[in-house]
């Protein structure tokens, strides 16, 4: 599991979160995993120790090193004594995979150890060769005051069209990165646009009623990834019938360079819903013209997401670069109390 989110507990629906298998997890920046290695009758593997390392992702680069290393003890006859985990401090990550060193009949790993936030170690290290190097300056996040709501459809609550879906724009504003908002009807046609731009907290911004759960498309307009965090809540790929409801032809997943093949949680596949705070978007194509695409499915029904709070890529340096904006989510329960 991911983010947070621990196998067994209920989810966003009311069931409860599965683990999922695997050997390689795209991790970037304030990503987290937590990850079980059996040592008990339900082991599907031989293998005597394993290697928690990073990897290389395509084009985006990072340190190989060993993370962890896991050994298994052979249980004495009737006590299995519980694995010795041995973890050095993480650098920053590009991905993280999995490798039995033992015996090639090794299978998978499934996912529940924490492996830091992206703050913690950003400022300890070298900004990785995947953020490049920004001309613009740094965007002040204390602006004070908060802009208006974007749409504003006060009779609707502000909220969607049936059909409707959120299209969150990952892309320039001048030399700065910057994020803009439009609505997306159910013929793909943009109907409403926010225009990309850096942070400022007195722009427009997309609000949601409370109660609702929404389709966000992100689009990715760079040829380098993005780190999607929103926080406050959960998200989930959007189910392939949910995007052909919409009239989405693709699936939740657009990679035009095919950077992260194989890396994202196979959640995709139908069966298991995988809940993030975090997602890695892929960039476009190299000449601009495809961009890097995600969807998500984003519930607004918790009373603590009431009021604002901001999503942003989690990158640090395009974060601090002006790729950020804010988020509200109005009405609910303490709308009410406050009209009485």
């Amino acid at each position: 599991t991911v983010d947070g989110v621990t196998a067994g507990k209920p989810s966003g629906t009311g069931q409860r979160v599965q683990s999922v298998g695997l050997t390689k997890l795209m991790m970037m920046p304030a990503a987290r995993a937590e990850i079980l290695v059996r040592n008990d009758g339900a082991r599907t593997y031989d293998a005597d120790s394993f290697k928690l390392v990073s990897t290389a992702v395509s084009n985006l680069t990072g340190p190989a090193v060993e993370l962890a290393s896991v050994t298994i003890e052979r249980p004495a006859m009737a006590q299995a004594p519980l694995p010795r985990l041995s973890v050095q401090k993480p650098p920053v990550l590009a991905s993280t995979e999995a490798t039995p060193v033992s015996s090639a009949s090794a299978r998978t790993t499934k996912a529940a150890g924490h492996f830091g936030h992206g703050h913690d170690h950003m400022a300890a290290n070298p900004m990785p060769a995947m953020v490049p190097a920004m001309g613009g300056a740094s965007v002040d996040a204390s602006t004070v005051g908060v802009g208006p709501c974007f749409p504003a459809r006060p009779k609707a609550g502000n909220g969607l069209l049936p059909g409707e879906r959120r299209q969150i724009v990952f892309g320039f504003d001048g030399n700065n990165l910057a994020l803009g908002a439009n609505l997306v009807d159910r013929k793909g046609t943009v109907t409403t646009q926010l225009k990309v731009s850096a942070f400022n907290a007195a722009n427009p911004h997309v609000c949601s009623p409370f109660g609702t759960s929404e389709v966000w498309e992100l689009v990715n307009t760079t040829n380098f990834p993005h780190n999607f965090h929103m926080h406050q809540v959960k998200f989930r790929l959007a189910h392939p019938a949910e995007l052909k409801a919409m009239g989405v032809k693709t699936g939740p997943i657009v990679d035009p360079q095919g950077t992260m093949n194989g890396l994202y949680l196979p959640e995709d596949g139908g069966g298991v819903d995988v809940w993030h705070d975090t997602l890695p978007l892929p960039p476009s194509s190299q000449d601009g013209t495809t961009p890097g695409r995600a969807f998500v499915v984003i519930n607004f029904r918790a009373v603590e997401q009431i009021g604002t709070f901001v999503y942003h890529c989690h990158i640090l340096g395009h974060e601090d670069n002006g790729m950020m904006a804010v988020m509200e989510v109005i009405g609910g329960p303490l709308a009410k109390l406050a009209q009485k």
